[in-house]
């Protein structure tokens, strides 16, 4: 009880003890033990997310195209790994004068790059929409080529991990086929 009582007031006996020191690590291992396997599927989840993101957009474009009777476009650039959300210019229709949509929620243009920030270390690794990485949307929701024709086979985007939007060529039904 002495060496207690030395030690609450500041006595010579000041630290930890052995028993301390196990205590603390073996608590520190059990944490380490929990927390490694979840940041193994961190890559996992977060090409998840970016694939449900990249669901969504799609979506929106088609639903946006239904709702205002204007085609809309999504482009995938492989090399800056994004994607952008387009709407037709009504004086100048196609893809190539196509205007960037703004986001409605944050006021800012509908880009969405992948790579960084939540979607660290997801990367696009296939496209194809009929040869293309663009698809649009024509005013009764069919999905369209590049070229605005109708888009003659399924268009696919892959990201890592296996996770893959398609489109489907007859309906414009959106889906996202998970590994």
């Amino acid at each position: 009880m002495r060496s207690l009582a030395q030690r609450s007031q500041g006595g010579p006996h000041r630290g930890f003890t052995l028993v301390e020191l196990v205590a603390i690590m073996v608590v520190l291992a059990v944490m380490a033990g929990v927390a490694l396997p979840t940041l193994g599927n961190l890559t996992s989840t977060r090409a998840g997310m970016a694939a449900r993101q990249l669901l969504r957009d799609f979506t929106h474009a088609r639903q946006r195209a239904l709702a205002t009777g204007t085609t809309c476009w999504i482009t995938i650039d492989m090399t800056a790994q994004s994607w952008t959300l387009l709407r037709d210019d009504p004086a100048n229709p196609g893809l190539d004068d196509a205007i960037v949509l703004t986001d409605a929620g944050t006021g800012k243009d509908f880009v969405t790059f992948i790579g960084t920030a939540e979607y660290l270390g997801v990367d696009i690794t296939a496209c194809d929409f009929d040869g293309s990485v663009s698809t649009g949307f024509d005013w009764m929701g069919k999905p369209l080529d590049a070229n605005g024709a109708d888009l003659a086979s399924e268009g696919t985007v892959t990201l890592t991990g296996g996770h893959q939007i398609t489109v489907n060529a007859g309906t414009g039904m959106i889906t996202h086929v998970t590994p």
